[in-house]
């Protein structure tokens, strides 16, 4: 799997995991993200670094900004995961950089899925077993980090074949 996102930071990520959630498959804290763009399976490491080089053009002009991890919900189950139990994150400037990192991958002909044509940032928590109700957005205490830095995965787990992490620097 390849995707361009950002770490969760491990303190955030700590204070994620403490939250209650349904009985499942807990995401460990070292794999907590946000994602921006979803590259696909299986893609070419061509394309992997080549979504790096677009997502430098983007770093360079971008300062580190603020997020919020603000609701706890559920996305709609599916029959690989189970029920994604997520913290939905929000923020004034994700939205404008979401749409810089695409733009970006436009111009160096870099292939996204366009699955879920509304973006809805979040981090998965968990994968709540088959037949777990949904859950109904709840508000916790915001758990906030500064985005710092870009990150490009590329292969099947969060660290095989390329792993680019471009600082913000703007």
């Amino acid at each position: 799997m390849a995707f361009i996102g950002f770490k969760v930071p491990a303190s955030a990520a700590r204070a994620l995991s403490s939250i209650e959630v349904p009985a499942g498959a807990p995401v460990p804290e070292e794999e907590m993200h946000v994602t921006l763009l979803y590259l696909g399976k299986g893609i070419p490491v061509v394309n992997a670094l080549g979504a790096a080089m677009g997502c430098h053009t983007v770093a360079v002009r971008w300062k580190p900004f603020m997020v919020h991890a603000a609701a706890l919900m559920s996305f709609p189950e599916n029959p690989d995961d189970g029920l994604p139990v997520i913290a939905r994150v929000v923020s004034s400037e994700l939205g404008r950089f979401r749409e810089e990192v695409r733009a970006a991958m436009d111009r160096m002909s870099i292939p996204y899925s366009n699955k879920y044509p509304e973006y809805k940032p979040h981090v998965t928590l968990a994968y709540a077993a088959g037949g777990t109700p949904p859950v109904t957005a709840v508000k916790i205490g915001p758990v906030s980090w500064e985005v710092r830095e870009l990150t490009v995965w590329g292969g099947q787990e969060m660290t095989d074949v390329v792993q680019a992490t471009l600082q913000l620097m703007g």
